[in-house]
C-alpha cells in the first residue's frame, strides 16, 4: 500500500500537500504511540482513537457509549478494525478519516465491508457512518 501510494500520479497532483504532511510528520511523530482520548461527560464515554491502532500491552477502557474509528491506512481496514472493536467493546462506532482527506497519503474507503462485517458479528453495536452533503447522521 505504501508504494502504491507513493508511486501514483496522485503524488504529483498533490505536490504541496504531500511535501506538507511529509514535514509535519517529522515534527508530530506519534513515536510509535496511538493518540486515545477518553471523553467523558456525567452519563457518557466517548473514545476518540487518534489512529488505527492499539498497543498490545495496554490495557484500554471498554464498553464506552461512542468508539469514534479512524478507517484508514491499511489495505485490510475492515478486517483490521474489527480486532480494534473486539478490544475495546463500544456501544456504537462512528466512522471517521475514511474520506480522501488528505491525498495523495489518504484515499476513499468503502465502508460497506465493515458495516457488513459489524451486523454480522455486533447486530446490536450501530455504526454512524456521516456522508458528504448530509445534514444527518443516521446510524445503520
Amino acid at each position: 500500500m505504501i508504494i502504491k501510494t507513493l508511486f501514483s500520479p496522485r503524488v504529483l497532483l498533490n505536490w504541496s500537500n504531500f511535501r506538507y504532511m511529509l514535514k509535519e510528520n517529522k515534527s508530530c511523530v506519534e513515536a510509535g504511540e496511538t493518540m486515545i482520548y477518553d471523553i467523558r461527560t456525567r452519563d457518557e464515554r466517548i473514545l476518540l482513537l487518534g489512529s488505527l491502532n492499539l498497543d498490545e500491552n495496554t490495557e484500554y477502557p471498554k464498553g464506552a457509549d461512542l468508539l469514534i474509528l479512524p478507517l484508514q491506512g491499511r489495505s485490510d481496514v475492515s478486517i483490521y478494525a474489527m480486532h480494534i472493536i473486539d478490544r475495546l467493546q463500544p456501544k456504537k462506532v462512528l466512522l471517521d478519516h475514511f474520506e480522501d482527506s488528505f491525498p495523495p497519503i489518504s484515499s476513499y474507503v468503502d465502508t460497506d465491508h465493515f458495516i457488513s462485517l459489524m451486523k454480522s458479528k455486533y447486530p446490536a453495536v450501530s455504526v454512524i457512518c456521516p456522508r458528504e452533503g448530509s445534514e444527518w447522521i443516521e446510524a445503520l
